[in-house]
């Protein structure tokens, strides 16, 4: 069995939220952020303009 744990808050407090694309989709219930594990994309930041 998997250690699931959430993405941003590190918490393992998860609800199951359906399927996307195929792969089971779990949300956080102490802070609301859905994921999916084997994501392991990250956000890119526009940089700012000098």
């Amino acid at each position: 069995m998997q250690d699931i744990r959430c993405k941003r808050c590190g918490s393992s407090r998860y609800s199951k939220s359906g399927y996307v694309r195929g792969t089971q989709r779990y949300r956080c219930k102490d802070c609301g952020y859905n994921f999916k594990l084997g994501d392991n994309r990250v956000k890119v930041k526009p940089q700012p303009e000098p």
